[in-house]
């Protein structure tokens, strides 16, 4: 193991040393052609003969946007995560999505559904992802401000339960710090700044996570020096809580349909809690808790079937309880 360690830089043999905990067989990398995801191809790339398992690079062009810098960005990424890929000599895939929108949720609910379908296509069972510690701090802020309930601080996990398709999400560098990825970048010879690009989006304010991350996480810093270091720590406590207490509840087992009589036997607030954990069992996102009250209100009727549209997708229900995502020719219910 010493040998290892003398061969590997820290990052790498702390990855390494993580993903041995896990039976990996065929990894598909999801590359925005970003630092992190840079990072995360050259720490897959030095470890995947230890592991054994193979390795194929995808990454999801977005399409065109109304800004016409965007659509250029979006462009030079996909060179440029291709560039990356062969200079490694690993297979690289380029898909193209055209999102409805170009929010945050629609961006990447079009993402992952791309990378569900390649991964399922190409019989992965890991679709690795480069968020970091900070990425998930700023995840459990976003709900936070938006009201989440106690699921919503579990957040991302470093290999998720659920599975998508045939592949579980896989984020090699969940525990890694942002000034580690540059410590790592800096010392390996192989990537150099030129090697990554930086999104522009990632400076605009009007979305909430930049606004997080360039106007709250420093005022909490400005408050106290290390509170977002010490608020990461509590979510993290809280979140191992709640993960603790799940795993002693007896529950149903999770599957695409949900038992309605179950569901509505509870009090309001397991009902609100049981629905939610149900929803990400199913990687269901983009629910928020006035919905689902809203939902709750709803199901709770006299009413043997009933059919109805919320959260841009269609809930049917009658003995059981099930949804799909709304396509654009279906009908006004």
């Amino acid at each position: 193991m010493k040998s290892l360690q003398t061969k590997q830089l820290p990052l790498e043999f702390e990855v390494y040393r993580r993903a041995k905990e896990i039976s990996i067989r065929r990894v598909v990398a999801a590359v925005s052609g970003g630092r992190d995801s840079i990072a995360m191809l050259q720490v897959l790339s030095s470890i995947q003969k230890r592991l054994g398992f193979l390795l194929s690079v995808v990454h999801v062009h977005h399409g065109d946007s109304k800004s016409v810098s965007q659509t250029k960005f979006r462009d030079r990424a996909a060179r440029t995560v291709a560039r990356r890929a062969k200079m490694l000599g690993i297979p690289f895939s380029l898909i193209r999505v055209q999102p409805q929108g170009d929010n945050e949720e629609q961006l990447r609910d079009a993402r992952l559904a791309a990378l569900v379908d390649h991964a399922k296509q190409n019989e992965a069972d890991f679709i690795a992802l480069g968020h970091h510690a900070e990425d998930l701090f700023e995840t459990r802020l976003i709900r936070l401000i938006r009201g989440t309930g106690p699921l919503g601080f579990q957040s991302m996990r470093m290999v998720s339960r659920e599975a998508y398709g045939l592949a579980k999400l896989w984020r090699p560098l969940l525990e890694t710090s942002r000034s580690d990825i540059q410590a790592y970048l800096a010392s390996a010879s192989l990537v150099r700044s030129r090697d990554w690009l930086e999104d522009p989006s990632n400076r605009d304010a009007r979305y909430l996570r930049n606004s997080i991350r360039k106007y709250l996480v420093p005022a909490i810093e400005a408050v106290r020096t290390g509170g977002a270091s010490a608020m990461a720590r509590s979510f993290d406590l809280i979140a191992e809580s709640l993960e603790t207490l799940e795993a002693e509840r007896p529950m149903s087992v999770p599957g695409p349909a949900m038992d309605r009589k179950e569901l509505l036997s509870l009090s309001s607030g397991q009902r609100r809690n049981r629905f939610a954990s149900w929803l990400r069992s199913n990687g269901i996102r983009g629910i928020s808790r006035s919905q689902i009250d809203e939902i709750m209100k709803r199901i709770d009727t006299p009413r043997k079937n009933l059919t109805f549209k919320l959260g841009g997708r269609v809930w049917s229900v009658g003995l059981d309880i099930q949804c799909h995502v709304e396509t654009p020719d279906e009908t006004k219910i």
